[in-house]
């Protein structure tokens, strides 16, 4: 999930879909609004793990030999945090704890920064 300004930005010959589909549906609303703003889950997942909340929102970290995952309010509350490992730039994954946890199960989760 990023701002579409944002994914603008960094890929400029993007191309949108005509919103003009014959249908009447809104597509200025927001339709996951309300499935954001609930606890519970749209589909049954294989795998879980209740660490945090099934829907907290996490950045998953995918490196060669391992995954890492800080959840977005830990984040929050300390603002920029750098994780090293061999010097290298990684981009993160912005997705619902459930998510990252069913496709990387061996995930280091990050509750807490040292200092805090």
């Amino acid at each position: 999930m990023t701002r579409w300004s944002t994914w603008r930005a960094a890929h400029p010959d993007t191309l949108v879909l005509s919103a003009d589909t014959g249908f009447e549906v809104d597509y200025s609303a927001d339709h996951y609004a309300t499935y954001r703003d609930t606890t519970d889950l749209s589909f049954p997942v294989a795998e879980t793990d209740d660490r945090v909340h099934a829907k907290t929102v996490v950045y998953g970290f995918d490196f060669d030999t391992h995954s890492v995952a800080y959840p977005h309010e830990l984040l929050a509350q300390h603002g920029t945090y750098r994780h090293d490992l061999n010097g290298e730039q990684y981009k993160p994954v912005r997705v619902y704890w459930f998510a990252w946890f069913t496709f990387h199960p061996a995930t280091e989760l990050i509750l807490w920064i040292c200092g805090s």
